[in-house]
């Protein structure tokens, strides 16, 4: 009988599987493997292409200089219209070459002189305090966030774009803009700069945190791949023997907090060797992959079932005595005896000797797994195809 209600059994060795997810990032059972995510989903940009992430922030450039370039004509401002023009054909050819080549970080560069120019030039022509100069403090964390080689590379940059804002800040001061406008006109003109000023820094920004969210979710997704090849049996899709032996130390503690015992049952698939020189390798493997099945299906949802070795699997019940552990193992005979295992057109049957053991509180678990073996073996020579409960 199991010691708890199912409820109550349920929710504590969740607790349990929980904490060995947590250090294991597997469950044996599973045959997924589940990736805590944050709350954005970044995976949906995986499809999203490093071509493509160039060719949107060319457009948009592109798209910006068009508005200024209707707003300096409609302004009367044809040097600043002249260089709108010129940097929308830049930006078209920009995004034309960015389908053809395959390093594509240098274009940022040109993306930043071009952004520059055209900020001393706007900041020259119509004045310091129309946010033009704006341009300059946004541009100035990108180098940081590109993947460059050198590391001074961003430093030299940042110097030299303030050098670029404390130049054209001194020479304002003594120099008089070619064209003024009216006060409604400049604060408008100074709130479309911080808009696509800030829209040039979100973007990489962004850019910089979907690789960097994308990068981590792939690191994650390694780590737990091999940490499952660590733990998973790769044939039966059951926990190894290592995995195993960590669950049954969270199983023993569990049973000294709660005073109830709990079973170890301990299988090996009789004359699997027969089977093998038979029927070939290719069947004894599915025929292991068969039986693992089965005692997947007969053991409880919170118990475990790993691939000891070889041909021996083991089984663990937490807060379940001999009597549950016995049931559990005679359903899995039961199963084995009545089903044919039908592998390249041969029926080909296979039968299990289990050894049942309880573990009592504060026990030591793999002294009972050698009782558990002993009794196995004691079945074996008894006529195989059994489950032993006593010595």
């Amino acid at each position: 009988m199991l010691f708890c209600s199912p409820n109550k059994l349920t929710a504590s060795m969740q607790a349990g599987k929980e904490f060995y997810f947590m250090s294991n990032a597997n469950n044996a059972k599973s045959k997924t493997t589940k990736i805590h995510k944050s709350d954005v989903n970044f995976s949906a940009f995986e499809k999203i292409t490093e071509k493509e992430v160039y060719q949107i922030g060319s457009l948009s450039c592109l798209i910006g200089h068009i508005v200024y370039f209707i707003i300096f004509n409609l302004l009367n401002v044809p040097v600043l219209a002249g260089y709108n023009m010129f940097s929308m054909i830049f930006y078209v050819m920009l995004t034309y070459i960015l389908t053809k080549v395959k390093r594509r970080s240098s274009f940022i560069f040109a993306a930043l002189a071009e952004i520059t120019v055209f900020a001393c030039l706007s900041i020259r022509y119509v004045g310091w305090n129309k946010g033009f100069a704006l341009f300059l403090i946004f541009i100035l964390p990108i180098p940081f966030f590109m993947p460059l080689k050198k590391f001074s590379v961003p430093y030299i940059l940042s110097a030299v774009i303030i050098s670029i804002f404390t130049v054209m800040k001194t020479y304002m001061m003594n120099v008089e803009s070619y064209y003024t406008f009216s006060d409604s006109i400049n604060n408008a003109m100074y709130l479309m700069n911080i808009f696509f000023g800030a829209f040039i820094l979100i973007y990489i920004s962004s850019i910089y945190m979907v690789n960097r969210e994308m990068m981590h979710l792939k690191i994650k997704a390694k780590n737990e791949s091999l940490q499952k090849l660590a733990s998973v049996d790769p044939l039966t899709q059951l926990f190894n023997r290592r995995a195993m032996m960590d669950f049954l130390k969270i199983i023993q503690s569990y049973s000294e907090e709660s005073g109830n015992p709990y079973v170890i049952g301990l299988g090996d698939i009789d004359d699997f060797k027969h089977i093998n020189d038979t029927y070939g390798h290719y069947a004894g493997d599915e025929i292991l992959r068969n039986i693992s099945e089965i005692l997947t299906e007969c053991v409880p949802s919170e118990g475990y079932v790993c691939r000891w070795g070889g041909e021996e699997f083991l089984f663990a019940v937490p807060s379940a005595n001999c009597e549950a552990g016995k049931r559990i193992a005679e359903n899995i005979i039961e199963k084995l005896r009545s089903k044919q295992f039908t592998i390249d057109e041969q029926k080909i049957t296979a039968t299990m000797t289990i050894g049942i053991c309880e573990v009592a509180a504060g026990d030591d678990f793999e002294k009972h797994i050698i009782i558990a073996d002993n009794r196995l073996y004691a079945g074996k020579h008894n006529g195989k195809n059994q489950v032993v409960t006593k010595d």
